[in-house]
């Protein structure tokens, strides 16, 4: 008969043991989560960023975008079924009757902060909003500032965290050229 040997390990070791395999587990999986949720941010931010420069390409075609109000512009009115002036939110339209809003039926956002329009060096452009933390670890309005003085067709790129797998994370805003007219009438005699 054959005798075979047990290793029996001690409720210590076995606890011990335990204890490392499950923490294992536990960083393999908050590795695999956390890289997930950064791809996630950036696939969304993409999205949304596309689906709003649809939209603004909509509204110039049928309204015409004269401008915007500040350098930063929340986008946070394309839920507006109907106004009254020529201006909503921030943004000032050309022809403001021939707006068929609600264009979304909630404000887009990510991480709980909307949608921005800022304006630099080449045009508006829709971003992520200020306090966005980017998949790179990068956040908007903190190491990713941008002012009317940024080249921001400069800024897209990997390195800089404004661009995924060739996607960019921004979109320029098309408006209608500004064109002036001058009502001139002589009042001679």
């Amino acid at each position: 008969m054959v005798k075979q040997h047990h290793m029996e390990l001690s409720p210590r070791a076995t606890l011990i043991t335990s204890s490392c395999i499950l923490g294992f587990l536990f960083l393999v999986t908050w590795y695999q989560f956390s890289h997930e949720t950064r791809v996630i941010i950036n696939q969304t931010i993409i999205e949304d960023v596309s689906r709003l420069k649809v939209i603004f390409d909509t509204i110039n075609k049928e309204c015409g975008i004269a401008d915007f109000n500040h350098e930063k512009n929340y986008i946070d009115f394309l839920t507006v079924r109907s106004f009254v002036s020529s201006e909503i939110g921030s943004m000032n339209l050309i022809n403001p009757e021939r707006w068929r809003g609600p264009y979304v039926q909630d404000n887009l956002t990510i991480q709980s902060k909307v949608y921005e329009i800022v304006l630099t060096k080449n045009g508006y452009y829709i971003v992520p909003g200020t306090g966005v933390r980017l998949s790179n670890g990068k956040i908007m309005g903190k190491d990713i500032i941008i002012t009317p003085t940024t080249d921001l067709d400069a800024l897209v790129n990997e390195k800089e965290g404004l661009e995924y797998k060739g996607k960019s994370l921004v979109a320029p805003i098309v408006m209608e050229k500004k064109v002036l007219v001058a009502d001139i009438t002589q009042a001679d005699e």
